[in-house]
């Protein structure tokens, strides 16, 4: 998908609500103007001039297939605006879960002691005549990194999940 270079007429465009309404309807599958104006419960004529305006701005298009009904659809500078949060929400459940799944793996490895660790203290009780429990304590270190980086990576995907759902219910797949 191209970058969208967004210019003062786009802005004027997109001030407006409806029309931020019908970009985002029109996100999900082309659409006739009854079927945009039955959605937003507003006159045809209304919704006419919001689709004009879109249009001016080249953010949808008018397509005429020689039919009774004129479908309108998103271009590819609409689905530049309409699109990256979806692909940026995405991003962030994919790699909050793989931080997840590498940070736990590090997690355990670094609370779990390893067996040669205990044939070495082991080693050292027959030397030292001390006992390997208490050499255990003293060795094992906390692991900060990894934790810091598990909560992290929680923190990422319960955001990231949450706003998914917030705006998943606001009704524009319908």
């Amino acid at each position: 998908m191209q970058q969208t270079i967004l210019n003062k007429e786009i802005f004027k465009a997109l001030s407006s609500d409806t029309r931020i309404d019908i970009l985002k309807y029109l996100g999900k599958r082309r659409m006739t103007l009854s079927e945009i104006s039955e959605k937003l419960n507003m006159s045809l004529s209304t919704i006419k001039e919001h689709l004009d305006t879109l249009s001016s701005v080249k953010l949808i298009v008018k397509i005429d297939e020689g039919r009774k009904w004129k479908y309108y659809e998103l271009t590819e500078k609409g689905k530049g605006i309409v699109s990256p949060i979806q692909i940026n929400i995405s991003i962030f459940l994919g790699v909050s879960i793989v931080a997840m799944i590498v940070s736990s793996y590090f997690l355990t490895n670094s609370l779990l002691p390893v067996q040669g660790d205990m044939f070495l203290m082991a080693s050292q009780e027959a030397v030292l005549g001390e006992n390997p429990r208490v050499e255990l304590l003293v060795e094992q270190t906390i692991p900060y990194l990894e934790i810091i980086v598990f909560a992290g990576s929680m923190i990422l995907f319960g955001f990231s999940l949450g706003y998914y759902f917030s705006n998943r219910g606001r009704g524009y797949g319908d």
